[in-house]
């Protein structure tokens, strides 16, 4: 399998808890959420984007390889610091490797201090300072030397299974990963973080305008109250006496438009009693009924008939 990686992997002694905290401290530009991946998806970022993530008790970011190689040959890089005066008294690391050229190259710092650093590939010799460290002795243990001093494994008996320290790529890269991450990410037992383990990506982004003055002061303005009331009108229920009357009496209305709804707080208004209109009279000129003009007409006939 051919492997691209690039990651810094910090003992997490100040036990930071998200992403977003460790980010915008590490770097002077400013970073965006962009979502969530798997440390597969992010091992070998290329377009100047961070992933973070967290791993038993270390913090694992990926990022562009060409960081790691630079801090390997200047001895140090501006990230890195960070890291250290986050997470202070702790060991951070950077390992890469580059399929295509059989680079591969990594670093340690112990409490801010480089301690050790290589970086190796087919088109170069080994450039290495400080001691070796455990990982690593255990690799080198099983290497040979030719005539002319130079390491090879040998893992069969012909030609063609020598394999010199560049073409061990992987199990340098990943063997000294394994120091921070107590797992190597190349066999099984990395697969765990490789595949379930969820990763934020932050990409860069233009720093939001402070807001102005005008702005601030809008902002922090509080809402004007509205006037109109909350409280909620109800019809009142009419009462048994009302629904027995045969007929309704006549009750007086006001206009909708000027009228308000009673709050349930406020005191009932004493209305006076209205008097009722008097009904028109007859058009006959005598208020009277016509039942009664008829019937006395009736009987006026009644007694004409009687008298002859």
């Amino acid at each position: 399998m051919g492997w691209k990686a690039s990651m810094l992997i910090v003992q997490n002694t100040s036990g930071l808890k998200t992403a977003e905290e460790i980010v915008q401290k590490i770097d002077n530009n400013y970073y965006e959420l962009a979502g969530e991946v798997t440390l597969e998806q992010g091992i070998n970022p290329h377009d100047e984007s961070i992933y973070i993530g967290f791993h038993h008790d270390n913090i694992v970011l990926t990022m562009d390889a060409k960081y790691i190689l630079m801090s390997i040959t200047d001895g140090e890089g501006l990230i890195e610091n960070r890291l250290n005066e986050l997470c202070p008294g702790g060991e951070v690391m950077g390992v890469f490797c580059q399929s295509t050229t059989n680079m591969h190259g990594y670093f340690l710092n112990k409490d801010g201090d480089r301690v050790r650093h290589k970086m190796i590939s087919f088109e170069g010799p080994r450039m290495e300072s400080g001691e070796r460290f455990e990982e690593e002795i255990e690799i080198y243990k099983g290497a040979k030397k030719d005539e002319n001093g130079v390491e090879y494994w040998q893992f069969g008996d012909d030609d063609n299974s020598r394999y010199e320290e560049n073409q061990l790529m992987e199990n340098f890269t990943f063997g000294v990963a394994k120091r921070l991450l107590g797992v190597q990410l190349d066999h099984t037992e990395g697969e765990e973080l490789m595949f379930q383990v969820k990763f934020k990506k932050f990409v860069k982004a233009e720093k939001p305008a402070p807001k102005t003055e005008k702005e601030t002061e809008k902002s922090s303005e509080k809402p004007a109250t509205s006037g109109t009331s909350n409280t909620t009108y109800q019809r009142p229920e009419r009462t048994t006496e009302r629904k027995k009357r045969a007929t309704p009496q006549p009750t007086e209305q006001s206009s909708s438009n000027n009228s308000e709804p009673p709050s349930s707080h406020s005191t009932p208004k004493t209305t006076s009693p209205k008097t009722t209109p008097p009904k028109p009279k007859n058009k006959n000129g005598l208020n009277l009924p016509w039942t009664t003009i008829a019937m006395f007409v009736v009987g006026l006939y009644l007694l004409y008939k009687l008298l002859n």
